[in-house]
């Protein structure tokens, strides 16, 4: 095997698209604009490319920095990846780098929702990234702010019938949405009025969640990097084409002499749909999402709802179009990045309804280059991630 401190970027991200996740594109490095950055592999002996890693490096105070791999490395093997992670190490002290820290796309166990979480974890690569390496675990954590990147995540699986997996819950939001005639517009790339909607919807996420998530500036640097591989799919409700519809439907039922239960229950719930629909007009955005594509899986990263729309339920219809779109492209998972490890909190039902996948990966490692230096600013890194979550 040959490390490889520059690695041509086509070649790197075709590697990417086969074996990684959309953080180990070539391209996150755009994005983590206030990070140095380098692409390093590992060759076999035929000049074949068997691992890889999208290094971003912070500069630390006095002379000394950080490298970070976000999902990464990535390989074929255990024994290249072991094998990146030992040169790098090497490398890493020239540029007095304190430590590595990676957290590779390497699952511990998965299941769908409807199944028993399987008893037996693959311990394997963990074993062998402590014991061969002695990389520092920083264990099989819970929650997402443990950890930079989550230990857990859910997303669909595209190949079949995806919404015979739906539950009955969001069967029944789509049935809400399609009442208050939610439609959605997929705009491919970066388009300066669509983005500022979706930054609006993304902002009253923010405020009633009482969190701080990412600008307009982030997001645009996000839609101009990716080009035709990102999308953003907006969900708009048509509220006086849902009342004329729905009082359509109520003639039609009224002019009947007698109801059959199924009738009875439609008729109901027309009626609840009207008084909903008391004093709304127009047609507003209620909700958004935005996804980037990397290979054949699509990164579902940010989404925003209006909070004074929830009852429409526009977000189940925004996910269902977007998983429909995908399958299209040829995409064959949708993942909808991180939920708590509890697996009990609301984004995890909202997220179950779908039928998903869990996936749990081994987790985060703290790779030391400078024990002493480490021992100084690690506790300084655990107590600013601490004060942050």
């Amino acid at each position: 095997m040959k490390y490889m401190s520059q690695v041509d970027q086509k070649e790197f991200d075709a590697f990417s698209e086969q074996y990684g996740n959309l953080l180990q594109g070539s391209p996150w490095a755009s994005i983590k604009s206030n990070w140095d950055s380098e692409l390093v592999g590992v060759e076999d002996d035929n000049s074949n490319l068997i691992a890889a890693a999208l290094v971003l490096k912070k500069p630390l105070p006095m002379g000394f920095s950080m490298f970070y791999l976000p999902r990464g490395p990535i390989g074929t093997n255990q024994e290249a990846i072991g094998y990146l992670l030992k040169e790098l190490k090497k490398s890493a002290r020239k540029e007095k780098c304190i430590f590595i820290k990676f957290d590779p796309e390497i699952l511990v166990r998965k299941w769908n929702v409807k199944e028993e979480k399987p008893e037996q974890p693959d311990t394997s690569y963990v074993d062998y990234f402590v014991n061969e390496l002695g990389a520092k675990h920083k264990g099989y954590t819970t929650f997402i702010a443990e950890t930079v990147q989550p230990r857990y995540t859910m997303g669909v699986d595209l190949r079949n019938d995806f919404e015979k997996g739906f539950d009955r819950s969001c069967k029944r939001g789509l049935k809400t949405a399609d009442l208050y005639g939610v439609e959605t517009e997929t705009t491919y790339g970066y388009d300066p009025e669509v983005l500022e909607e979706f930054t609006r919807l993304m902002h009253c996420t923010e405020e009633k969640k009482n969190v701080r998530l990412r600008d307009k500036e982030y997001f645009e640097r996000m839609l101009k990097t990716y080009g035709e591989k990102a999308n953003i799919i907006l969900g708009k409700a048509n509220f006086d084409q849902a009342r004329m519809d729905l009082e359509k439907k109520k003639a039609e039922l009224d002019a009947k002499e007698k109801l059959t239960k199924k009738e009875k229950e439609e008729y109901n719930q027309i009626v609840k749909g009207l008084e909903k629909l008391d004093g709304l007009h127009g047609s507003p955005y209620v909700s958004g999402i935005l996804n980037i594509d990397h290979g054949i899986t699509m990164e579902m990263l940010y989404m925003g709802n209006d909070p004074a729309y929830s009852f429409t339920k526009a977000s189940r219809r925004v996910y269902t179009d977007a998983y429909s779109k995908a399958k299209d492209r040829g995409i064959e998972y949708a993942d909808m990045s991180g939920v708590e490890g509890t697996l009990s909190d609301g984004l995890y039902v909202h997220k179950a309804g779908y039928g998903s996948m869990i996936k749990e990966y081994i987790g985060e490692f703290d790779l030391v280059v400078m024990p002493m230096m480490y021992s100084i600013v690690n506790p300084i890194y655990e107590k600013r991630k601490a004060d942050q979550a």
